[in-house]
């Protein structure tokens, strides 16, 4: 019944706040159409699919993935792997710089991950994670 609420159905006006557990408290913002907040200091997106609040497919995947120990650092480490297997070796150490700025979650198991260059919403390296396949790319 959701399924054909959302192709057919008027979509919901989304709450200004949610709560996920692990996330936290997650504000609306109506220019990227995500819930957004802060966990140990990288921004957490969650996507909005025409429902007041994340659907709890999503919601847990959230929980369940930053519930994970280290989840951050070592999807971040893998990531890296993949870019020094896929990108020459002069990019490299820019690619051991690469920090984490934002982690979007848009449906369950599949993540964003950016990583922004000197302007600060100029990402130029970002990573899709869609179940154990992690797919990195740089947009210079």
């Amino acid at each position: 019944m959701q399924f054909l609420k959302k192709l057919f159905g008027k979509k919901e006006e989304p709450e200004s706040t949610v709560t996920i557990e692990c996330a936290g408290s997650l504000e609306w913002d109506a220019e990227s159409d995500y819930w957004v907040g802060t966990h140990s200091g990288t921004t957490i997106s969650v996507a909005y699919d025409g429902l007041s609040k994340p659907n709890e497919d999503l919601a847990r995947f959230v929980t369940q993935t930053i519930g994970q120990q280290n989840f951050l650092e070592n999807t971040v480490s893998e990531i890296k792997s993949v870019a020094r297997a896929q990108y020459p070796e002069n990019r490299h150490p820019e690619i051991e710089e690469l920090r984490a700025k934002d982690v979007v979650f848009q449906d369950p198991n599949f993540i964003l991950i950016q990583f922004f260059g000197p302007e600060d919403h100029e990402p130029f390296w970002f990573a899709e994670i869609h179940g154990s396949k992690i797919f990195v790319g740089c947009d210079t």
